[in-house]
């Protein structure tokens, strides 16, 4: 895959994905998810953890600060 094609379809994947979590209610981000390892965390802590995980990624390419 070309890497600007690869670029944009993240940028896209990931506006949606902020799209999608824009209509998460207070009550929605409280609900309890379970992983493979039985492990509980919240809807939030999800969502916030991809945002804290893709601005990892993207200081490993970029120098934006």
């Amino acid at each position: 895959m070309d890497p600007k094609q690869l670029i944009q379809f993240w940028v896209n994947y990931n506006k949606h994905l902020a799209f999608l979590m824009s209509f998460l209610s207070e009550d929605d981000l409280k609900r309890e998810c379970k992983t493979a390892n039985e492990q509980v965390y919240s809807l939030e802590f999800f969502c916030t953890d991809y945002v804290t995980h893709l601005e990892h990624h993207l200081h490993q390419l970029v120098d934006y600060d």
